[in-house]
């Protein structure tokens, strides 16, 4: 949430509680999975990415403070956005079908914002394109956005203003790889929540680029879906992983957890080289940094207090899912409320922010459960049913807890299909 909605808040207490209850345990049993993962591969150094991995991170260096473990930590300054655009001079189709993935709000405006353009160079675009300006801010479904991303990749005007932003965002993210020592180890890992790897993805091929040659394990709460491969790229889940835990994911709420587990400052669009070295640049701050930090040390503080404990994967895993289904699957109301101030986007570009778990009607939930063309999905479905005056919730939810389990199961079984054949 911005800072001027910090009103809509009825009462911090049940976010700070939801935290303290049920992801600061989760988050500390990821974070001792990682220090004992790291330990047995031999892995001298980590890199959390920012910024999912900032509690994370703190999480683990409390471990290693307590139990007196040698293991360097980095926090990694980056992005979807900020690597992309160094990848975007790649040209190939990989990196097209990132820049025009779906999100909840396509419209041409967010699409050219993923690549960075301003508004002179979306003016020169739509120019090229034979597009009124005044269409940008519309929103579009699957079919007209697949119309205009097509046109885009013919447009020479558009490839030309891409390639001479990639080229420079190249440029300064190789500075940065190397300034971070991504080029002292042999070895390394990398730390993220999830959901799909496209980050560990993507990194590896421009490390690569940059003549970098090193292996890359990567420790992921959970994967939604199965990652990419890449030569010496190896994706190490840890509650659930692509192709398999439909039911898990049925419930699990990523967007919920990102809310939580995020930094205290902006999202990371790039590099700028000043008199200390390379520094990362920021956008605005879509949740308000004085919260962020408060819950961080609250996860902080759990981890200071539990290292030590008996470290066992299955028992762990076991509890983390337990803890997690209790906040994800069936929060109450008050709790429901509580996030609801919190701003999220699920758009690279990060150009726009909705409620994570605005009201719903019976009839948005139907255009949920069908899945119909130009729905606009809660980002956290099960908080959204929780605020909403639909009776009986129960019902609701597991309609449509099993659709989301039956879309996974078919999803994945087409992918693994068609791999292999």
């Amino acid at each position: 949430m911005k800072q001027q909605d910090s009103a809509a808040y009825r009462s911090e207490e049940p976010v700070f509680a939801a935290v303290k209850d049920s992801i600061a345990p989760v988050i500390y049993m990821f974070a001792l999975h990682i220090v004992r993962r790291a330990q047995a591969l031999n892995i001298k150094r980590l890199y959390f990415f920012s910024r999912d991995g900032y509690s994370v991170m703190r999480a683990a260096e409390e471990i290693c403070r307590k139990e007196n473990i040698s293991l360097e930590m980095t926090y990694f300054y980056c992005s979807r956005y900020s690597l992309r655009m160094a990848a975007y001079r790649f040209k190939d189709s990989c990196a097209y079908e990132k820049l025009f993935c779906e999100s909840y709000r396509m419209s041409p405006k967010n699409i050219l914002m993923r690549a960075g353009l301003d508004e002179n160079e979306r003016l020169t675009v739509y120019k090229d394109l034979n597009l009124e300006a005044s269409v940008e801010d519309e929103l579009m479904d699957r079919s007209r956005a697949n119309d205009f991303c097509g046109r885009l990749r013919g447009s020479e005007c558009f490839e030309r203003i891409l390639t001479q932003k990639s080229d420079r965002a190249y440029a300064a993210a190789e500075e940065y790889f190397r300034q971070c020592g991504m080029d002292e180890y042999d070895h390394i890992g990398v730390v993220d929540l999830g959901w799909t790897g496209s980050m560990q993805y993507t990194l590896k091929r421009l490390l690569e680029s940059c003549k970098i040659n090193c292996r890359i394990t990567g420790f992921y709460l959970g994967l939604l879906e199965e990652p990419l491969n890449y030569p010496d790229s190896i994706y190490e889940p840890w509650l659930f992983e692509g192709g398999k835990n439909s039911f898990i994911k049925a419930w699990f709420s990523q967007n919920l957890l990102e809310c939580i587990c995020t930094a205290p400052h902006g999202m990371t669009t790039g590099y700028e080289k000043t008199e200390t070295g390379i520094t990362p640049v920021f956008a605005e701050n879509e949740n308000d940094p004085e919260l962020i930090r408060r819950l961080s040390d609250i996860m902080a503080e759990y981890a200071r207090q539990a290292s030590g404990f008996e470290y066992n994967v299955k028992r762990n895993r076991k509890a983390a899912i337990r803890k997690l289904k209790g906040l994800m699957f069936t929060p109450c109301k008050e709790t429901a409320e509580s996030f609801a101030a919190f701003g999220f986007c699920d758009d690279i570009s990060e150009c726009y922010h909705g409620s994570l778990c605005g009201k719903m009607t019976a009839k948005q939930f139907s255009d949920c459960f069908f899945r119909r063309k130009g729905t606009v999905r809660p980002y956290w479905f099960y908080g959204a049913l929780a605020r909403s005056g639909l009776f009986p919730k129960m019902l609701y939810r597991y309609l449509y807890y099993f659709s989301e389990a039956a879309r996974y199961f078919i999803v994945t079984n087409k992918k693994r299909v068609n791999n292999n054949g």
